[in-house]
Formats: structure tokens, C-alpha cells, sequence
């Protein structure tokens, strides 16, 4: 088991269900039945159901191996139950079922595992919230599917910041300074765009953001750069003492990663990611993780 970082829930509050009545229950059948007459097509939630089975040549047949690192809520993480949980997990899920495979998961200690797995083919795919900017760098022997979301940048700052010496924070510009560390996910582009925006500062690379954060949170680091997502829902859950201090917008895009040797897989998830769009599941998906769908 690797040391993984355990994030707590923190989905949009919902309210319950009522118990339908005999009343509600008899209207139900009458419509379901009414349905079925008409040989109209059963919705599946808010969405139209569409499979996109083929057959491929997957590492296990019959399954869809995914790469994961399980350590960048709200994509992909480790709740306080053991649970595995997030938007790109229950996409992912969705998209096996839609291609008619079994799922498994195969968990990697870090983004370079997280490369090599699918790189060896011992997974058909990689899910660790990856950008269009991760390729050439962290998983640079891998190809981008389609993107699927847009992602801005955040710089994270005490809300009571003194960067270094300063009260309130100014600005970016004001974290170039020798006398400030920067905290980052290692390899990422984030950490490529803190070197050369900032060539002052000390970077010093972590494995997730809940390192950098709980660092930048008890003083150890002055500030920490991550994915927009990633940072509005550790600061929504964990870290209310912290604050956005700059943000940018639509810096990437989120996707799946492939090998380069398989284009069926990559295309045939493509094609399942499109039918998601095309019949609302990505739109509820993002309302039940982010509140809204995205725009």
C-alpha cells in the first residue's frame, strides 16, 4: 500500500428523497407502463444512455486497466473511508461501461508510475487529472486523448500573508523573492511556469497538494501553485485559513493519456467521451461535483 493521502468528502450537500406514496407509486407504473407501450427509449437518470461497444485489444480482455495516482481531489482521490472517489473516477467508470468492459483500477505511487504503467502496458490508459502541458514533461512517452475539461491556475496564500514581509498580498510579482518558497506538484506545469515566472523564489517540489497546502497553511512554504480544481475544493474542505491570491484562467485542459502503440483504445474512448457530452452525463457529472456544469 502506498502512502496515500486521505481527502475528505466534500461533495455539494443534497437533499433527501421522499418516500413516494401509494398514490405516487401507482402514477409511476402507469407512466412506466405507458412507456413501454410506446417502445420509447428508458432515460438513464437525466441522460439518454448510448453504448459505444466494440472490440478492442485491451491488456485484460474484457477490462479497461486504468493507471492511477489517487492523490489529486477532486479528480481522483482517497476519501476517509477508503473509498476511492472523484469526477474523473466516476467518469472513467461510466466510459467502460459505455465501451461495454469491466474496469480495474491499477494504483501507482506517483505521475512517473503513473507513465510507466501504460507505457509497459500493464494499463490500457492513465487517469491522474493530467493536462495537455504534461505531455513532453511528466508523462512525456504517452499521447493526449481528447480533452474533456478546461483548468486554470491558482497561487495559494495565507489569508493573513506576509510574502515575505508585506501585508496584504500585492500580487504574484511580490513571491519573487529569495526569501520566499513556493511549493508545487513535481514534474508538473506548474512547476515549470514557477521557475520561470518566478526565478527568485525557492521551489520546492511535493507529491499532492494536500503537502503543499498543510505547508503553506502552518508556515512552512509562503505560497503554493496549483491546478484551479484541485485548490478551490482543498481550500473549500480543508484549508479556510488560506486564500486564492492569483488565479489564471483556462491555462489547459484535463485529458486521458495512451500509448502511442494502441490508437483503438485511445479512439474508442474518445468516441465514449463525446457520447457522455453529447447526452448530458458529463453536464451532471460536473453539477455533482462542482455545483454547475462548467462552461
Amino acid at each position: 500500500m502506498f502512502g496515500e493521502a486521505v481527502f475528505p468528502l466534500g461533495e455539494p450537500v443534497r437533499h433527501g428523497h421522499r418516500r413516494p406514496t401509494p398514490r405516487t407509486a401507482l402514477c409511476v407504473l402507469v407512466i412506466l407502463a405507458g412507456t413501454l407501450l410506446c417502445g420509447c427509449a428508458a432515460l438513464q437518470g437525466p441522460f439518454a444512455k448510448r453504448n459505444i461497444e466494440r472490440d478492442l485489444s485491451t491488456v485484460e480482455p474484457g477490462t479497461l486497466t486504468v493507471a492511477c495516482d489517487f492523490a489529486s481531489p477532486p479528480m481522483d482521490f482517497v476519501d476517509s473511508d477508503g473509498q476511492r472517489r472523484g469526477f474523473e473516477y466516476e467518469l472513467v467508470a461510466e466510459v467502460a461501461d459505455r465501451l461495454g468492459l469491466d474496469l480495474e483500477f491499477r494504483r501507482c505511487e506517483d505521475l512517473p508510475a503513473v507513465e510507466s504503467a501504460v507505457a509497459d502496458r500493464a494499463a490500457d490508459m492513465a487517469a491522474s487529472a493530467l493536462s495537455l502541458d504534461d505531455f513532453g514533461g511528466s508523462v512525456s512517452s504517452l499521447e493526449a486523448g481528447s480533452p474533456y475539461m478546461s483548468v486554470g491556475r491558482d497561487v495559494v496564500v495565507p489569508r493573513d500573508v506576509v510574502v515575505p514581509r508585506e501585508r496584504p498580498f500585492k500580487g504574484v510579482e511580490q513571491l519573487n523573492d529569495p526569501a520566499c518558497t513556493v511549493v508545487v506538484q513535481g514534474g508538473s506545469p506548474n512547476e515549470a511556469w514557477v521557475r520561470e515566472t518566478l526565478p527568485k523564489a525557492a521551489v520546492v517540489p511535493v507529491d499532492n497538494a494536500v503537502q503543499g497546502l498543510t505547508g503553506v497553511a502552518n508556515g512552512t512554504y509562503s505560497a503554493a501553485v496549483y491546478d484551479d480544481v484541485s485548490a478551490t475544493y482543498l481550500l473549500n474542505s480543508m484549508f479556510g485559513t488560506l486564500m486564492v491570491g492569483h488565479h489564471q484562467d483556462d491555462v489547459s485542459r484535463y485529458c486521458f493519456a495512451f500509448s502511442s502503440e494502441d490508437p483503438a483504445v485511445r479512439e474508442a474512448v474518445d468516441d465514449a467521451l463525446a457520447a457522455l457530452e453529447e447526452d448530458g452525463f458529463v453536464a451532471s457529472l460536473e453539477a455533482k461535483w462542482f455545483g454547475s456544469p462548467l462552461a
